[in-house]
C-alpha cells in the first residue's frame, strides 16, 4: 500500500521543531543567528507539504522531496533536543554546584562549534529543498486552521457507555462482536461469559458452512447472525453524533440514507458517527453520504478498512492522526493502558501544545484519547472504581487502519518473520518467544525513536539507539542495563518492569529528558537507585517495593505520577519530601507513618494542597501495642496529613488512634458555616485499625462505599451519607448511626463477624448479616421502607428477627441460613412486595408464620433441613407461589389438606420428607411443568389429579419405599390408547417402590418424544419393566438401576438409536452388553457396582471389550477406562470425570497443575467442551505461540469463542512474552503422572 500519510506525519514534526526552536533562542550562544533562521525555513517547506502530499503518486520526484525533507527534519530535531539535554544538564550541575559552564565540563566551546556547523548545514539543506520545491512546480496551500483543542460530544464518563448499545435489546446473553472483515485472517479468540447455569458450550463463529459441516454441527445449531436494520444503524450514529442534544430534520435525512448505506455492520456506524461527532455543517454530512467511492466496496475486500480510512481523514489534526497510527505498534487485541500511551505520546513528540490555553502535555493526551474514542477508534474501555478510564482496546480492523496508515514507520516484528527492516522505521516493536532476536536488526534503525522488546538489543544496536525517544523492556528476557544507556540523550520514556536485572545502573541519572520511569516487579533489585534527583525532567515513576524507594525525591518537583512512598528515618526519606511535589496526581501510598516525628512533621508534606491525588493511601506500622504514646502519636499524625477536599478514594491501615482525626467529619467553622472536607469521597476504607472506638458522623458523597474491617474496638459508626456499608470483624461493635440522606440513599449492607447486637436500625436496599454469632436479635425495622433484601447467615444464636419485619413494604427476598436458635419467622403482614423465601439449615424452627398468606406477591419458597418443622402455613397460602422446594424437613407431616388454590404453581420439590404419608390432589396444578418426590420414605400413595398436570415436562417419583398403591385416576388415563396425560414430559426418573406394588402401569404410555429416563427396579420380574422403554427412540441419556436378574442387555437396545450416555448402576447380574454395538452415537459409558461386567469389560479381556472399545468415554466404578495415550485425550477425560463427580471434593483432594504440550485449536475444544466444574483457571504454563494458534485458525478459517454459563468458573486465557498461557487445576494424582509421562515422551 502507499504510504499514506506522510504529509500529516511531516506536518507534526514541522511543527514541533518550529515550536521547539523557538524555544531554545535563548540558550543559544555562539550560534543564535544560523538557529534563528530555521523557523523560517521550515515553515516555508511546511507551506508547500500539503500540494506534495497531493502530487507525490503522480510524480515521483515529489516523493523523493519529501523522503529527503524527512531526513533533513529528523535532524533538526535531533540537533535541537541536544541543545536542550545540555541545558538540563547544565542546571543539574548548578544545583550541586559541580560547575559553573553553560555547557559540558569537557569542552564547552568544542559543542558550540559542532552545534553551529550542524545548524549551518541544515539550514543550507533547507535551503536546496526550498529550491527544489519551486523547481518541482509545488504551490504553497493556504490550510485551513487545525483546531486548537479537539471538541468531543462524549464526555470521558460517557465512553463504553452500556446503556447505549444498540440492537441487543431482545438477547438473553451478552453478544460478543464479530469480525465483520469478509478475509480469511481470524484470529483465536476465547471469551468467558460466567452465568448461573451449570454447563459450558464452544461457540464456533466463521464465515464459512463447510466449517461447521466440518466440526459435525448440526442444523438446527447453526445460527446464521443478522446484521443491524437500517433503523439500528442510524440510531448508532445519531448516538455517537448528537448525543442528547437536537438537531434539524434535515440531518435526519441525511443521517438515515447513510445508515442505509452501512450495510448492517455496527463498527462501520460506530465509526462514522464518531466523525461526525459534533459536526452540524449539512455539506461535510453530505460529503460522507455522497461517497460513492467509499460505499460501493464496503462488501466487497477492504471495504469496510475504506469506511474507516473516511474517519481517519476527518480526524481534526494532524497531530491526532499521528497518535492514532502510533497505536499500531501494539499487537491486534492488545490491551493499551491509557496512562502508558499518552506517555508514550509524549515521549514521541505527537502532543501540540495550545497556544490559546496553557495545558500540560497529559492533559492533551487525555483529550486527544477521548477524542479517539469518541470517533469509536478505542473500544472496550475499562474504568476504575472511581470512573477513570484506566484501559482500552482497538477493534481488530481499526487496527488493520493503523497499520496501513504507519506502513512508512511502524514496524512489530514477530519470531520466524523474516522480515528484514526498512531503513525508515522510527517505531519497533520485536516480539520474541524464545527470548533471544531471531532476525539481525543491526544499523537498519538509524531512525528509531521507540522500541518495544522482548529481548536484549543492545549488543545488536548499541549504535541505532541513540535516537531512540522511549525504550520498553517490559517482562524482557533482560538482566543487566548497560554503561550506554546513559549516552541515550533523547530518551523520555524508559520501562525496564518484570525484567531480571539486578541493579539500576547509576548511568541512568544521565537522562535529563527522561519523562517516564518504570520498574515495576523487579524482584532482583535489592537498592534503590541513588541520584535520581538528578532526573530533573521527571514526570512519571512507577514502582511498587518498599526497599527501591528513592532518596531525595522531593527535588523531581515537575512529578505527576508517584504511586508509593515510604517514609524512613534516614536523609531523603522524609515524609516532608512531599512538599514540593504539588502536581502528584492520581494514587498515592504513604508507607511508614509511624516514623513521622510529630504533626507539624506531617502537615510538612502538605497535602492538603495537593488538589489532583484521586486517592490517598495511609499506611501505618510498627507495633500496635495499644499505649496511650501510640495513640496520641497516630492521632496528631494523622490529623496532620488532611488531604485536598477533591479526594475520591482514602485507605486508612494500621492506625493506633481511639479517634478520628477532625477533618473526616463534617465542622463548623468561626463563620457558623458547616464544613465538609470529603464532599467529593466516594471510597473509604479503616483497616486493621484496632484501638479506634467511633468513627465520626461521615458525610460522604451519596454514591460513597464505606469499608470498615477488622477494627476489633470499635463501638460506633455514624455516616451521614452513602450507598453502601461493609463491616467486618468488628467485634465490639453496638451502633451504626444513618442520617437522613443516607435513609434514601443507602442500598447495601454487609455485616460479618460482628459480635455485639446493633442498637440502631439502618435504611438501605440490601442487607446481609454473616456469622455474628453473639447476634441474639435485629433491631427495630420499622423506618427500613427501602429494603428489598434481607440474608442472614450462620448466626446461630439469633433468636428473632423482629416483629416489625412487616413494616419493610418494599422487601422483596428474605434468606435465613444457618440460625439454629430461630424458632419461627415474625409475621409478614403489609409485605405485598415479598415474592421470595429461603430458609436453610434452621434445626429450631417449628413455623414460618400463618400471615404468610399476606404476601400475595410470593412466588418461590425453598426450605432445607429444617428438622423441627412439621407443617407448612394453610393451603389458601399458596395461591401466588410458582416454585415450592421441601428438601430434609423429616418432621414434615403434611403440605396441606387441599391445593385447589395452587394453580399458578410451575415447581414442586418433596426430597427426604420421612413423615410424609400422603399428598393432597394435584388436580388443580394445571401449570405444574416440574414435579419431583423423592426419598419420601413415609408416602403409601401417590397423589390423585396427576392426569390433569398436562403443562408437566419433568417427572421424578423414586426412592418411595413404602409406596404400595396407585390412585385410580392415574391407573385409568394410562390404560387408554395415546392419553393427553404427560403428553410434554422430557425428562422421567421412576421406581425404588415397595415390592408390594405389584400393579403400575405399564411403561408404554410414555411418549417416544421422552429424551432422559433413570429407571429404578421394583418388585419381580424386574426384565419386563425394562421392556416396557423399548419405544423410546429418542431418548439421549438412560439409567438403569438395581436390575438384579438382568444377566444380558436386551436385543431390542439397539433401537435407542439416539443414546449419547447410559448409566448401568447396580445391575449384579449383568454380564453381555452385545446389544450396544448398534448404538452410533453413544459418547459415554459408566457402569457402577457390576461385578459381572467389570471383569468381562476389562481392556483387551474377553468379547465384551470389542463391544465398547469404540465408546469415546468409559467409567468403571468411577475409574476412567484410558482407550488412548493421546495428552489431550487423557486432559478431557480428566475434566470430564471432574465435571462428573462435581465440584463437591474440589476443597477436600490435593489440586495440581499439569501443562500439556503440543496444545493445537481441536486439542483447546476437546479440552474445553462440557467441563465446566474442573476448570478453574487458566492463567499460565503453555509453549503454543500466538502466531501458530493464528496459523492453524488461518488454515481452518474459524474463530472459537468459549461460553462459560456456570458461576463456579474463572476462564481467562492471557498472552505473555508471546506465549499462550494456560494452567488447568484437576483433581486425579494419576492423571498427573500420566499426564507428565506423556508430555516427556512427546518432548
Amino acid at each position: 500500500m502507499a504510504e499514506l500519510i506522510v504529509g500529516p506525519f511531516m506536518d507534526v514534526m514541522i511543527s514541533k521543531v518550529i515550536s521547539v526552536t523557538t524555544g531554545q533562542l535563548n540558550l543559544a550562544v555562539g550560534f543564535k543567528q544560523q538557529l534563528e533562521k530555521l523557523p523560517g525555513m521550515l515553515g516555508m517547506l511546511k507551506g508547500v507539504l500539503q500540494d506534495a502530499e497531493q502530487k507525490k503518486v503522480s510524480h515521483s520526484g515529489v516523493q523523493g522531496w519529501l523522503e529527503e525533507l524527512g531526513k533533513i527534519v529528523d535532524e533538526v530535531d535531533d540537533v535541537v533536543d541536544e541543545i536542550a539535554y545540555e541545558h538540563l544538564r547544565s542546571e543539574v550541575a548548578q544545583v550541586w554546584e559541580k560547575v559553573s559552564y553553560f555547557f559540558t565540563l569537557s569542552n564547552p566551546l568544542a559543542f558550540r562549534l559542532k552545534i553551529a556547523c550542524r545548524i549551518k548545514n541544515l539550514n543550507l539543506k533547507l535551503a536546496d529543498l526550498n529550491k527544489r520545491a519551486h523547481g518541482l512546480g509545488l504551490q504553497e496551500i493556504l490550510a485551513s486552521k487545525h483546531p486548537e483543542y479537539i471538541e468531543t460530544q462524549q464526555t470521558d464518563s460517557s465512553i463504553g457507555d452500556p446503556s447505549q448499545i444498540v440492537g441487543r435489546e431482545n438477547k438473553v446473553l451478552e453478544v460478543v462482536e464479530s469480525l465483520t472483515d469478509s478475509s480469511n485472517d481470524q484470529p483465536l479468540l476465547v471469551v468467558s461469559i460466567v452465568g448461573k447455569h451449570v454447563g459450558g458450550r464452544i461457540l464456533i463463529t466463521t464465515g464459512s458452512e463447510n466449517v461447521a459441516s466440518t466440526m459435525g454441527t448440526l442444523s438446527k445449531h447453526m445460527h446464521h447472525l443478522e446484521k443491524l436494520t437500517d433503523e439500528d444503524c442510524w440510531s448508532i450514529i445519531k448516538q455517537r453524533a448528537f448525543g442528547s442534544s437536537s438537531f434539524s430534520s434535515e440531518l435526519e435525512g441525511i443521517g438515515r440514507d447513510i445508515g442505509s448505506k452501512c450495510k448492517g455492520l455496527a463498527l462501520v456506524a460506530n465509526v462514522i458517527g464518531g466523525s461526525l461527532c459534533n459536526n452540524r455543517k449539512k455539506d461535510n454530512w453530505l460529503s460522507i453520504k455522497d461517497n460513492s467511492e467509499v460505499w460501493g466496496s464496503i462488501e466487497k475486500a477492504n471495504g469496510v478498512l475504506r469506511v474507516l480510512q473516511l474517519s481517519f481523514n476527518r480526524l481534526p489534526t494532524p497531530a491526532l492522526k499521528q497518535c492514532f497510527a502510533f497505536c499500531s505498534i501494539f499487537p491486534k487485541d492488545c490491551v493499551m493502558e491509557k496512562e502508558m500511551l499518552i506517555q508514550l505520546w509524549m515521549a514521541g513528540g505527537f502532543l501540540q501544545p495550545f497556544h490559546e490555553r496553557y495545558l500540560e502535555m497529559e492533559d492533551i493526551g487525555d483529550e486527544y484519547f477521548n477524542a479517539l474514542s469518541s470517533y469509536s477508534l478505542f473500544q472496550d474501555v475499562k474504568r476504575d472504581s472511581y470512573g477513570s478510564i484506566i484501559t482500552c482496546k482497538m477493534h481488530d480492523l481499526v487496527h488493520d487502519l493503523a497499520q496501513f496508515v504507519s506502513k512508512s514507520q511502524t514496524l512489530i516484528l514477530e519470531d520466524g518473520s523474516g522480515r528484514n527492516i526498512p531503513a525508515n522505521i522510527r517505531h519497533l516493536n520485536v516480539i520474541s518467544n524464545k527470548g533471544t532476536a531471531t532476525t539481525k536488526l543491526g544499523d537498519a534503525t538509524e531512525k528509531l525513536h521507540i522500541l518495544f522488546s522482548q529481548v536484549d538489543v543492545f549488543h545488536s544496536m548499541s549504535t541505532s539507539l541513540r535516537n531512540v525517544r522511549a525504550l520498553s523492556f517490559c517482562n524482557a528476557n533482560v538482566d543487566e542495563l548497560p554503561a550506554f544507556l546513559g549516552k541515550m540523550k533523547h530518551l523520555r520514556f524508559l520501562d525496564v518492569s518484570g525484567t531480571k536485572i539486578k541493579e539500576l545502573p547509576k548511568v541512568i541519572t544521565r537522562l535529563y529528558q527522561l519523562q517516564t520511569f518504570r520498574f515495576m516487579d523487579c524482584w532482583e533489585i535489592n537498592r534503590p537507585l541513588e541520584g535520581i534527583w538528578d532526573l530533573i525532567n521527571l514526570r512519571h515513576i512507577y514502582f511498587n517495593q518498599q526497599k527501591l524507594m528513592p532518596p531525595r525525591i522531593g527535588g523531581l518537583t515537575y512529578l505527576k505520577t508517584l504511586q508509593l512512598f515510604v517514609v524512613g528515618q534516614q536523609k531523603g526519606h522524609h515524609i516532608e519530601e512531599l512538599r514540593c511535589l504539588s502536581q502528584l496526581k492520581g494514587k498515592l501510598e504513604i508507607c511508614n507513618l509511624h516514623m513521622v516525628r510529630d504533626k507539624e512533621e506531617a502537615m510538612g508534606a502538605r497535602l492538603s494542597e495537593k488538589a489532583t491525588i484521586q486517592e490517598l493511601q495511609l499506611a501505618f506500622g510498627g507495633e500496635s501495642n495499644g499505649s496511650e504514646d501510640r495513640c496520641k502519636h497516630d492521632e496528631d499524625i494523622l490529623e496532620g496529613l488532611q488531604p485536598h477536599s477533591n479526594l475520591k478514594g482514602l485507605i486508612v491501615e494500621c492506625y493506633c488512634g481511639k479517634s478520628c482525626p477532625t477533618w473526616m467529619s463534617e465542622i463548623e467553622n468561626p463563620m457558623s458555616e458547616r464544613v465538609n472536607f470529603l464532599e467529593n469521597l466516594v471510597f473509604i476504607s479503616l483497616y486493621q485499625c484496632p484501638w479506634l472506638e467511633r468513627i465520626p458522623s461521615l458525610s460522604l458523597n451519596d454514591e460513597a462505599k464505606v469499608e470498615i474491617n477488622y477494627c476489633k474496638n470499635l463501638k460506633s459508626i455514624a455516616c451521614s451519607s452513602l450507598q453502601k456499608l461493609i463491616i467486618e470483624g468488628c467485634e465490639e461493635l453496638v451502633e451504626v448511626e444513618v442520617g437522613p440522606v443516607a435513609m434514601t440513599s443507602l442500598k447495601e449492607v454487609h455485616i460479618e463477624r460482628c459480635g455485639k447486637s446493633l442498637s440502631t436500625a439502618m435504611c438501605f436496599k440490601e442487607l446481609i448479616i454473616w456469622g455474628c454469632d453473639g447476634l441474639t436479635s435485629l433491631p427495630s425495622l420499622d423506618e427500613l421502607s427501602s429494603l428489598q433484601k434481607i440474608d442472614i447467615y450462620n448466626c446461630r444464636q439469633l433468636k428473632s428477627i423482629g416483629e416489625s419485619l412487616s413494616t419493610v413494604t418494599c422487601l422483596k427476598e428474605l434468606i435465613v441460613w444457618g440460625c439454629d436458635g430461630l424458632t419461627s419467622l415474625p409475621n409478614l403482614y403489609g409485605l405485598s412486595s415479598l415474592q421470595k423465601i429461603d430458609i436453610y439449615n434452621c434445626r429450631e424452627l417449628k413455623s414460618i408464620g400463618e400471615s404468610l398468606s399476606t404476601a400475595k406477591c410470593l412466588k418461590e419458597l425453598s426450605i432445607w433441613r429444617c428438622e423441627g418443622l412439621t407443617s407448612l402455613p394453610s393451603p389458601h397460602v399458596l395461591s401466588s407461589l410458582q416454585k415450592v422446594h421441601i428438601y430434609y424437613c423429616g418432621e414434615l407431616k403434611s403440605i396441606g389438606e387441599s391445593l385447589s388454590t395452587a394453580t399458578c404453581l410451575k415447581g414442586l420439590t418433596l426430597s427426604g420428607c420421612k413423615g410424609l404419608t400422603s399428598l393432597p390432589s394435584l388436580h388443580w396444578l394445571s401449570s405444574l411443568q416440574t414435579l419431583s418426590i423423592r426419598d419420601c420414605g413415609g408416602l403409601r400413595s401417590l397423589p390423585s389429579g396427576l392426569p390433569s398436570c398436562t403443562a408437566l415436562e419433568e417427572l421424578a417419583i423414586a426412592n418411595c419405599h413404602n409406596l404400595i398403591s396407585i390412585p385410580d385416576d392415574l391407573r385409568r388415563s394410562w390404560s387408554i390408547p395415546n392419553p393427553t396425560c404427560l403428553a410434554r414430559l422430557k425428562k422421567l426418573t421412576i421406581g425404588g417402590f415397595s415390592t408390594e406394588l405389584k400393579e403400575f402401569p405399564n411403561l408404554g404410555f410414555i411418549r417416544s418424544h421422552l429424551e432422559e429416563l433413570t429407571l429404578i427396579a421394583w418388585g419381580k420380574p424386574r426384565e419386563r419393566l425394562l421392556d416396557q422403554i423399548q419405544h423410546l427412540t429418542a431418548l439421549r441419556y438412560l439409567k438403569i438401576w438395581d436390575f438384579d436378574g438382568l444377566e444380558a442387555l436386551p436385543e431390542w437396545f439397539g433401537s435407542l438409536s439416539s443414546l449419547q450416555t447410559l448409566w448401568i448402576f447396580n445391575c449384579k447380574s449383568l454380564k453381555h452388553m452385545e446389544a450396544i454395538r448398534c448404538l452410533s452415537k453413544l459418547e459415554r459409558l459408566f457402569i457402577e457396582r457390576c461385578p459381572e461386567l467389570k471383569e468381562r469389560c476389562a481392556s483387551g479381556s474377553d468379547s465384551e471389550w470389542d463391544y465398547i472399545s469404540r465408546i469415546p468415554k468409559i467409567y468403571i466404578n468411577g475409574e476412567k477406562i484410558q482407550l488412548k495415550g493421546d495428552p489431550i485425550e487423557i486432559l478431557n477425560s480428566n475434566l470430564e470425570e471432574s465435571a462428573t463427580k462435581g465440584d463437591s471434593d474440589c476443597g477436600d483432594r490435593n489440586r495440581k497443575q499439569a501443562s500439556v504440550i503440543n496444545f493445537g485449536i481441536f486439542g483447546l475444544i476437546a479440552v474445553i467442551v462440557g467441563h465446566p466444574l474442573a476448570l478453574k483457571h487458566i492463567t499460565n504454563a503453555h509453549r503454543t505461540s500466538k502466531k501458530q494458534l493464528e496459523r492453524h485458525c488461518h488454515q481452518e478459517k474459524l474463530r472459537m469463542i468459549l461460553v462459560l454459563i456456570s458461576w463456579r468458573c474463572s476462564i481467562s486465557i492471557s498472552w505473555e512474552n508471546d506465549k499462550m498461557l494456560i494452567s488447568l487445576l484437576y483433581l486425579d494424582r494419576e492423571f498427573k503422572r500420566k499426564t507428565e509421562s506423556v508430555n516427556r515422551d512427546n518432548q
